[in-house]
């Protein structure tokens, strides 16, 4: 029988969202078919290992550790308490955000020399890297907003020229820390002199920043899955009444409802999710990701982001994207994921690494 690892919680700001989807992870895998273990990390970084599950799990089974003062030691601990070596173990992170969406876990895994679901190092640090992600659609011709990347450095010695910026980009435009998820630190700039301000409040979170233009249309979620063959869902859409997604948004509003498939001429269906696969293999995806694409009212696309870890709930849109698609169900959706983790896996393993 596979033992599956599914790690969640992390230091990130997305640390309950991260719970909320593991939770329906969790309960979604077949407890018949692998033995599924519970790894929560919790906002301190301490490494607390449940026992193997034997029914569901509730919030509070998840989070009911009492960690040990000393990360090294939780995790050492953790560490000695299996044989991950045996060839049958996989790891299957749901951590959202910092360290786990911008290679710093997958780089754990790649150390433990493990099989692990979804994006590796490089894929996954260049989605979470806005700036780097953007340069990366440019050198492929995947249409995407029109972009100026900047760092502290240039911020600090006012080497920049908000004009310019205007001029190239248009009102209103957005600044955005280059590497932050769920809409932190995001401003939307609606005058030129409210541009250092915007400038200052990313720099909070980030070194490096993003200022996109803003593309006025529907934002769509598509879903791809798979590793050399990519695959994408049908697109969804949510309706909602603020201009864009911000945290409260996204996570706190009652009324952000899915409409799958979404409401665009069906006829536009393929030109969507073509694009989202572009992007996904652009940066070298595999396993999973959501890429959000702006439809605009001309029905011209343009590439968001990319996700490399989505929500995972029961009630997110990669698991609902794939059951109007084809039919999948989130159980199967898993096993597929769990299945492109082994095979990626394999690939590597079988890829000449000595020379003489």
């Amino acid at each position: 029988m596979k033992k599956v690892f599914v790690l969640y919680g992390g230091p990130s700001v997305e640390h309950s969202v991260s719970i909320n989807s593991a939770k329906s992870v969790l309960n979604a895998l077949d407890r018949e078919k692998y033995q599924i273990y519970p790894l929560y990390l919790t906002q301190k970084g301490h490494w607390c290992p449940l026992p193997a599950m034997t029914k569901e799990m509730t919030k509070e089974d998840m989070v009911n550790v009492s960690p040990s003062d000393s990360i090294a030691i939780s995790l050492a601990s953790f560490l000695t308490s299996h044989d991950f070596s045996d060839g049958n173990t996989i790891f299957l992170s749901i951590l959202h955000g910092t360290y786990g969406e911008d290679g710093g876990v997958q780089g754990f895994f790649e150390t433990l020399d493990v099989p692990y679901v979804g994006c590796n190092i490089s894929a996954s640090a260049l989605a979470m890297d806005k700036g780097l992600c953007n340069e990366i659609l440019e050198q492929n011709g995947i249409p995407q907003a029109k972009f100026i990347t900047m760092n502290r450095t240039v911020f600090s010695n006012k080497e920049y020229n908000t004009t310019k910026m205007v001029k190239k980009l248009g009102l209103p435009m957005y600044v955005k820390p280059s590497n932050c998820g769920s809409s932190v630190g995001v401003v939307r700039v609606q005058k030129e002199e409210e541009i250092e301000d915007a400038l200052r409040t990313a720099l909070q979170f980030d070194d490096r920043i993003v200022i996109e233009e803003e593309i006025w249309g529907r934002e769509l979620n598509v879903s791809v899955i798979g590793n050399e063959n990519p695959m994408g869902s049908v697109p969804g859409d949510f309706e909602m009444e603020t201009g864009y997604f911000d945290y409260e948004t996204k996570y706190k509003d009652p009324d952000v409802l899915p409409i799958i498939p979404a409401k665009i001429p069906e006829e536009d269906f393929s030109k969507v999710t073509d694009v989202a696969v572009r992007a996904y293999k652009a940066i070298g995806a595999r396993g999973l990701a959501r890429v959000d694409i702006f439809y605009t009212e001309d029905g011209d696309v343009f590439v968001n982001e990319i996700n490399t870890m989505p929500g995972m709930s029961d009630l997110s849109m990669t698991p609902i994207l794939w059951g109007a698609t084809d039919g999948t169900t989130y159980p199967q959706l898993l096993d597929k994921l769990i299945d492109w983790g082994f095979e990626a896996y394999a690939q590597k393993k079988a890829l000449v690494r000595d020379y003489e």
